[in-house]
């Protein structure tokens, strides 16, 4: 699920690439990024388990390191 999500926030670099200059394509993401950090901590209230809270952790830490990756490389 946390891939899925991340090839989705990933989309607006493909999208606006050809039409929009790069500052507002980083804000779009960023934005997509939030909306699903908080649905993740939303999603984290509800679930009951150790296992998936450090998941939940763990795919935060990606988004965020391929982010930043994104950016560079573009």
């Amino acid at each position: 699920m946390g891939v899925y999500l991340l090839l989705f926030a990933f989309t607006p670099y493909i999208i606006f690439n050809y039409k929009v200059k790069f500052p507002t394509i980083i804000v779009v993401q960023r934005a997509l990024l939030k909306k699903m950090w908080i649905r993740s901590k939303r999603l984290k209230k509800i679930r009951i388990g150790r296992s998936e809270k450090t998941k939940n952790k763990k795919d935060r830490a990606f988004a965020k390191k391929s982010e930043r990756g994104l950016q560079l490389y573009f």
